[in-house]
């Protein structure tokens, strides 16, 4: 059967080559690219048979500008909170610095923590590294007298619980004395639990 399909295409395919060769002897041709589907392979046809399918568009000229309107559903770019207020930073303001820094590790918080754009983040990991080697600034951030501060973005410190317990949250509603005598009883507690 498969002997028999290709001995007719073949039949086929040479009817068509004498036939192409008997237009070319009559008729002058020139090659032309077939665009219809059946036939992806360059055939030979009479000019003036051949029609230009886009001859009825309407060409736009280049000098013409084209209006790109933008995007109505794109959201508006925030600016990072330091670009904002224009905040300068420098290794030797260990305040603003302490806000990007792990309280327990000491890991400088990432970009999806702290929201800044990439530039102020990359100025803020330079000026929190030049601060710990420049000794401004402890490698692990143990002290709690920068946590007191109101945050910068939403992370509240969850670090040991010695510390963080102490530490007077912008929300919290300790007094200053109540503060005071817990720290002294931590301290009682801690003294009797290493005796």
């Amino acid at each position: 059967m498969a002997a028999y399909t290709t001995s007719r295409n073949l039949v086929r395919l040479t009817t068509k080559i004498c036939s192409l060769q008997a237009s070319l002897r009559l008729h002058r041709t020139f090659p032309i690219l077939t665009t219809s589907t059946s036939q992806q392979a360059r055939s030979l046809c009479r000019s003036s048979e051949w029609k230009n399918p886009h001859k009825d568009r309407q060409q736009v000229q280049q000098t013409e500008a084209i209006d790109c309107e933008e995007d109505p559903y794109k959201l508006a770019v925030e600016k990072c909170i330091l670009c904002k207020y224009q905040v300068p930073i420098s290794y030797k303001n260990v305040q603003l610095l302490s806000q990007f820094v792990s309280p327990n590790t000491g890991r400088i918080f990432g970009r999806h923590i702290t929201k800044l754009c990439e530039a102020q983040q990359r100025r803020v990991t330079k000026a929190v590294k030049r601060a710990i080697t420049m000794g401004f600034m402890p490698s692990q951030y143990r002290t709690t007298q920068f946590l007191k501060d109101p945050s910068l973005y939403d992370v509240r410190y969850t670090g040991s619980i010695a510390i963080g317990q102490y530490s007077k949250l912008p929300d919290s509603n300790i007094s200053e004395e109540e503060l005071l005598e817990m720290q002294q009883r931590a301290e009682e507690e801690a003294k009797t639990t290493q005796s």
